[in-house]
């Protein structure tokens, strides 16, 4: 629902002189209604959240898909109802099938695409043509979204969520980028175990938590296409630390002499950064000046990064090609810190910038999850007491028959259970039982086994227990639900030195 803006200033008529424009000066306007275009940016563009490291656009197509029902058992739907959905009701600034793209093919993927969607060099077919759904990943990501908070679309019309509340690291595997106004974000992927690992240490540390005790298990960046770091640990904990450096990476590469001072180059791993049509056209360059003989990408869908080069001379690889192999990534860590408004005529959601160390950022994550861990076992608790009031009820009507039956020709009935039957009377949930009873069937009444539910009960009083004493540990619970994505972990596939 939109909101008047804090920020936003318009032409004022002056009380004595109703011909004047007010006292503020031109330039102070333009001051304010720029920043109230930068926050605009970053906050609902392009910055993700800290806890469900999502941008806006990404979580409404989330949501969308969710309306949708677009599970990873369903059949898969096409992307242009995907994005024209989302469009119409949760994202109304532009088309987002750039980001449902980008969904498609992050390192650990919330959505599965069906068609062509793009490679390192090519971007998705139109949406018209591909189709998607929710990955095993995304899936797993909405199991959870019974305690999400939720706040009003734009028009009003609809509810979306805050952040969803997702028990996967995503912030932290899924590497980013994102411009705006005087802010620039960046961040690399990494390996999920290694980010698992990291956050099980801070949950058991905390404040007292150091960035070498993070570094036993935690190794930096990763890529699914490979490469190298050359970036060295010292440097990568300082940047860690502050949130801001550069990381250098090469790619993988083997080189065999070919007779004759030829020598064939094949670059198997792509590091961060690297393009190999950009490779290919600084290798034509190369051709066009005898350096270089033959230059192909032999990549296939089965082996992604196979790139050949065949040049002469010795030499010419360290002061020609070599370069071309080394890519750099300037590391920008920001995140926003999205909460309820405490002002909900002017906003429904408040945000805060942040820009902080990795422990740090883990830290609030932690602490999102404990407060979302909580709340599900406060529903799971709410769902088990009623179960077991239920059954109590219905063994309390078993041995009470004849109150039933008395009950069924009282002229108010429920009242008549209330006050009659020994389990209900004085009982703070009486109505809901005596409701709860005449709903069933006499005879089904009549059949309970009462040897059974006694069974059933005290299996919910045994889940009721655990509960509890989960409640009591709740970091237990944070580091399950982490040991628990151990299904979604793949090989680090960037070497380290």
């Amino acid at each position: 629902m939109s909101k008047k803006s804090k920020f936003l200033k318009t032409e004022t008529r002056d009380e004595q002189n109703s011909g004047s424009v007010s006292e503020a000066a031109l330039s102070n306007v333009l001051e304010d209604n720029i920043r109230e275009y930068g926050m605009s940016v970053i906050e609902d563009r392009m910055i993700p959240s800290i806890r469900d490291g999502l941008k806006p656009v990404q979580r409404r197509l989330l949501k969308t898909m969710y309306d949708l029902k677009a599970w990873n058992t369903n059949p898969t739907v096409k992307s242009a109802r995907v994005t024209g959905d989302c469009m119409g009701k949760y994202h109304a600034h532009s088309d987002s099938y750039g980001a449902l793209g980008g969904l498609v093919n992050q390192t650990y993927s919330l959505v599965q695409g069906q068609g062509n969607w793009g490679s390192l060099d090519d971007d998705p077919a139109a949406s018209r043509y591909t189709e998607c759904r929710f990955s095993k990943l995304g899936q797993h990501c909405f199991e959870s979204y019974s305690v999400a908070e939720e706040i009003p679309n734009f028009t009003g019309e609809y509810m979306e969520p805050i952040d969803i509340p997702m028990d996967f690291p995503l912030f932290f595997v899924n590497g980013g980028k994102g411009i705006g106004v005087a802010v620039r974000f960046e961040t690399p992927d990494h390996n999920l175990e290694e980010v698992v690992n990291a956050l099980k240490i801070v949950l058991k540390k905390g404040e007292k938590t150091k960035m070498e005790d993070l570094f036993k298990v935690f190794h930096g960046p990763d890529s699914v296409y490979g490469g190298k770091l050359l970036t060295s640990k010292e440097e990568l904990k300082e940047i860690y630390e502050t949130g801001t450096g550069k990381i250098s990476y090469e790619c993988d590469y083997t080189i065999e002499p070919q007779g004759r001072d030829r020598y064939l180059l094949t670059v198997t791993g792509y590091c961060p950064g690297f393009k190999p049509s950009t490779f290919q056209n600084a290798m034509i360059k190369l051709m066009a000046e005898k350096y270089v003989l033959d230059a192909n990408d032999a990549s296939t869908k089965e082996d992604q990064c196979n790139f050949q080069v065949v040049y002469q001379g010795e030499e010419t690889f360290e002061k020609k090609i070599h370069k071309n192999l080394i890519c750099s990534q300037n590391v920008q860590y920001y995140a926003l810190d999205r909460r309820r408004s405490t002002n909900p005529e002017l906003r429904d959601v408040d945000t805060v910038l942040l820009q902080k160390s990795l422990i740090e950022y883990m830290r609030i994550w932690l602490d999102w999850r404990r407060e979302q861990e909580g709340k599900l076992l406060d529903i799971r608790a709410k769902e088990i007491d009623d179960k077991m009031f239920h059954v109590e009820c219905r063994m309390c009507a078993a041995e009470n028959l004849k109150v039933i039956q008395a009950a069924l020709n009282a002229d108010d009935a429920v009242s008549h259970l209330m006050n009659n039957l020994p389990y209900l009377m004085g009982h703070p949930r009486a109505r809901e039982g005596a409701e709860y009873i005449l709903d069933l069937k006499i005879g089904s009444i009549k059949k309970t086994d009462m040897q059974k539910m006694r069974l059933e009960f005290g299996e919910l009083d045994q889940e009721l227990q655990r509960i509890k004493k989960d409640k009591s540990d709740i970091d237990r619970v944070v580091a399950r639900k982490l040991d628990s994505l151990k299904e979604f972990f793949k090989p680090r596939m960037l070497k380290v030195t």
